[in-house]
């Protein structure tokens, strides 16, 4: 039998992935990377949301362990930081803090650099997996009249200019939120997949910092991961401080809602003051900087909806966020990436590359799944007046749920959230009957007996270690 090969379009976290995945079916996966990869653990330009928050769901540590066998030992060895989310977590909501509990949902804490070197180092390992690096995709090849497939890719090398044809069975785009998959596909006269934006009009300001010595660190601070997770229009913000590798910690401030956030030191520092609890800035305190402020506003939420395109392209899939993207503040990006090249595995195992059904079937099974974080990410920002998106009659239902979900203090409800948060469970299990009782049940005695307090023992500060 001929030799079968796949190119991968992008080389970040979900093109590796689905290199993986690839190399299981085909003898031989290219993947196609404008940049070079840094020869340290370093920022590069093709990932711009590095210098800012970061969180690598449950669902998505365990799917980099299955893709890449010890991948979360060498990240604890190099100093990823292990959380146990809603144990290891203080979270202040517009209602309060969160109640702290053991949830079994396992964390990993890293930079995206720690993160992304680590699956390269692992992904390099494997044999029949090349990389193409400073290499620019500039166009799709197909063949095929009324039934058009996809045959390979032009690129131009960065360094020499110089282009050349790459032939391939399949043609995977991992290339991200601001692929081009779109004009290639109008230039082989094909219409493009419909593209639904919701942009919250958000914005960062993220810091780096460095603890200095373990003495720095309050005994009363029992958590190692804070947020204030608030975004409502009298408080425009969400604040993200957790740790990283070598006793360093990252500091988002996003503002939200057109409001956005301080990017000068003293303005920053200032702003830290006023925050609804005086715990980030009292840390910060005792932290050194260790960066300057870095500002970002790519935050839109974007669906290029494949799952109903019309004029689809045969042997051409577009996974993760290439196809769907989320404001990134929700930190669902590289778990999305992760369980999208999960669906592609099974997808292949089912179909084979060759199968004209792959493509088809493929974005119809990943547009199931990211509805889960599309509704988190892009509902939240529609909550907020000056988000610019349509506001649709499920949307505007999960706005009015949410809120009375997150409060319920039932632990069955909790631990629920907590699953589909994580991307273990389906965002629909959150609407089963016996979950939304205990959700409206909760709501009514909430507002029967409410008198103005939090579930805090002052409203500023997270409830104390074995609080319930």
């Amino acid at each position: 039998m001929p030799a079968t090969s796949a190119l991968v379009i992008g080389g970040s976290l979900a093109g590796m992935c689905a290199a993986r995945v690839l190399s299981d079916v085909v003898d031989r996966v290219t993947i196609i990377e404008r940049d070079a990869y840094p020869s340290a653990h370093d920022f590069r330009p093709g990932v711009p949301q590095a210098r800012h928050v970061h969180n690598l769901l449950a669902r998505g540590l365990r799917e980099f362990e299955a893709f890449f066998p010890g991948f979360e030992r060498r990240m604890r060895e190099r100093g990823a930081v292990a959380v146990e989310s809603g144990w290891d977590v203080a979270t202040l909501w517009p209602h309060g803090w969160s109640r702290r509990t053991h949830t079994g949902l396992w964390q990993l804490y890293a930079s995206r650099t720690l993160i992304e070197a680590t699956v390269l180092e692992l992904c390099r390992g494997l044999p029949n997996v090349t990389f193409l690096e400073r290499t620019e995709v500039t166009a799709l090849r197909a063949t095929g009249e009324v039934q058009r497939s996809c045959a390979g890719v032009d690129v131009v090398t960065r360094d020499d200019g110089k282009t050349r044809t790459l032939e391939a069975d399949l043609v995977v785009d991992a290339s991200g939120a601001h692929s081009k998959a779109a004009d290639w596909l109008r230039r082989l006269d094909l219409q493009s997949p419909e593209d639904e934006v919701i942009d919250g009009n958000s914005g960062y300001s993220s810091r780096w910092f460095t603890l200095g010595s373990a003495h720095a660190w309050s005994p009363e601070w029992w958590w190692k991961v804070l947020f204030l997770r608030l975004a409502t229009p009298e408080q425009p913000y969400f604040i993200a401080f957790f740790p990283l590798e070598n006793q360093r910690w990252l500091l988002s401030y996003i503002g939200v809602n057109k409001v956005y956030p301080p990017t000068r030191e003293d303005e920053f520092t200032a702003a830290l003051k006023r925050l609804a609890s005086p715990v980030v800035h009292e840390m910060v305190r005792r932290m050194e900087p260790i960066s300057p402020i870095y500002p970002s506003r790519a935050t839109r939420n974007r669906w290029l909806h494949y799952e109903r395109w019309r004029t689809p392209l045969g042997r051409f899939v577009a996974i993760a966020d290439a196809a769907c993207s989320y404001n990134p503040r929700f930190g669902q990006g590289m778990s999305a990436a992760a369980v999208s090249a999960r669906i592609l595995k099974d997808c292949l195992a089912t179909y084979g590359v060759a199968d004209p059904r792959l493509p088809g079937r493929f974005f119809a099974a990943q547009a199931q799944f990211q509805r889960t974080p599309w509704l988190f990410a892009a509902a939240d920002d529609l909550r907020l007046p000056a988000t610019v998106g349509t506001r649709s009659v499920s949307m505007r239902l999960f706005n009015w749920y949410r809120p009375k979900l997150i409060a319920c203090s039932d632990r069955q409800v909790g631990a629920r959230l907590g699953e589909v948060t994580h991307l273990v469970r389906p965002m629909s299990s959150l609407f089963a009957p016996r979950v939304v009782s205990r959700v409206l049940v909760a709501a009514m005695r909430r507002r029967m007996k409410a008198t103005g307090r939090t579930d805090s023992s002052d409203g500023l500060r997270p409830m104390p270690p074995g609080a319930e």
